[in-house]
């Protein structure tokens, strides 16, 4: 009986010991799959604000200064490893107007995706302002349920006029930003337009939505 029990006992220990590694190995793997997510997170933050300053504003001075020192640090990175003057200055120019570029096919591709997504974020504002809500609270209801990239331009508009901007300038802002997406400049004006003359804000957003909507499937016929 005595043999049985310290048996049983070894046997409980053992597996709690095991049982207690193995649960240090998978709280070290969590762990470290944690902080290499939140170190990819920070990469890409950083990654993601140089290009944000090249798409709001890329002849402001601080896109300028950020070009510059994209390719001053080109231009040393490659002189250091090659000695090299001539990739030297090919990686400078490089570092100057590539990033640029980037910015420029990754700004048509979110118009593109701005454009699809319109009809539906008009939607969600009509039917905010049917529910009882003012058209500064439909933004934030739109910038919490609406889809990126639309739903953060929106959320701009609304950071805009909580800090004094007029809500017709801050709408010309948001149009001002993506020229090229026509839908969005004739949104800008019919909300506008239902503003001053006290129209059904909610009745025009929803049949403006509803030409969106035909006009491209025309389009794609």
């Amino acid at each position: 009986m005595i043999i049985i029990l310290l048996k049983a006992l070894i046997s409980f220990l053992a597996f709690g010991a095991v049982f207690f590694l193995t649960q240090r190995v998978f709280e070290r793997i969590s762990r470290e799959k944690i902080e290499k997510e939140q170190n990819v997170r920070k990469r890409e933050s950083v990654f993601a604000r140089y290009l944000n300053i090249l798409e709001r504003n890329p002849a402001s001075q601080e896109a300028k200064v950020s070009k510059l020192i994209t390719a001053t640090a080109g231009i040393f990175l490659v002189f250091a490893a090659t000695s090299s003057l001539f990739l030297s200055v090919v990686a400078g120019l490089f570092g100057f107007f590539v990033p640029q570029l980037i910015v420029n096919i990754r700004k048509e591709r979110k118009a593109k995706k701005i454009d699809e997504q319109l009809a539906d974020g008009l939607v969600l504002i009509a039917n905010s302002l049917k529910a009882g809500m003012s058209f500064p609270q439909t933004l934030e209801v739109m910038a919490r349920q609406g889809t990126p990239p639309l739903s953060s331009e929106f959320a701009e508009v609304s950071r805009e006029v909580k800090f004094g901007v007029p809500m017709e300038k801050a709408l010309a802002n948001l149009a001002g930003r993506w020229p090229k997406v026509a839908n969005l400049r004739i949104a800008v004006i019919a909300i506008n337009i239902a503003q001053e003359v006290g129209g059904n804000l909610s009745e025009t957003l929803s049949r403006l939505s509803e030409t969106m909507r035909k006009r491209k499937e025309i389009q794609g016929k």
